[in-house]
Order: structure tokens, then sequence, then C-alpha cells
């Protein structure tokens, strides 16, 4: 019995080091939205979440004009400086909708800058 206190305490401590790494990553996270926010604020605005992992921004925007929508993803995607390789190609899904992705890092901190550009 003993012994499952002392693993209990142990488990217990290592949950209350896991929350304390995610809220430091999470406040991190918070800090660098932030940041990018202040720093574009000429930009379109895009829907965030921010999680202690990464930073989530997308835009369902539609195309009513040709190319007017893909280029408020874009304006994003070339504001923030290209860190993680290539960006996969755009994807057309089955109800004609296309699906935009950009992978960033600003200050340590990933993004991934997602639209959706409907065909109306």
């Amino acid at each position: 019995m003993a012994s499952g206190a002392v693993e209990s305490v142990g488990r217990d401590g290592v949950e209350m080091m896991d929350d304390v790494v995610r809220r430091r990553l999470l406040r991190q996270s918070a800090n660098v939205l932030v940041l990018v926010l202040g720093e574009h604020r000429e930009l379109p605005v895009l829907t965030w979440t921010v999680t202690p992992e990464v930073l989530f921004a997308h835009a369902e925007v539609c195309e009513v004009d040709s190319g007017r929508g893909r280029r408020v993803f874009t304006s994003w995607a070339d504001a923030l400086a290209a860190s993680e390789g290539c960006d996969p190609p755009p994807a057309l899904d089955g109800g004609g909708v296309t699906r935009l992705r950009a992978n960033r890092r600003v200050n340590g901190v990933p993004i991934v800058l997602t639209a959706a550009v409907h065909p109306f």
C-alpha cells in the first residue's frame, strides 16, 4: 500500500509539472499572437486558436472576384517568414472548396495558417 501511495504522489508530481509546462507554453503562444497581431495590424482578420503547442489561424473566404479571397490567406503567408520548408499545394475537396495551408514559426512557436476558399 505504501508503495502505491508513493507511485501516486510521483505521478501527481509529473502531472503537476506537465501542467506548469503547458501553462508556460500557452502563455508563450499567446504572447506570440499579440506580437504578430501588433506587427501586422493592416492585414485581414483571421480566426485564431491558441494552444500550448501551436497557433492556428484560419480564414473562410468566398471567391466572388477571382483571387480576392485567396489574397486574404497569401497576405498572411507572405507576411510571416517561411521557416518550415515548402508549403503544401492547395487541395480541392469534393465540394469545390480549395484548402490552403502554410506552416510558419515565430519566436519558436509554430503557426499553422489555413483557408477554405469557397467558389461562390
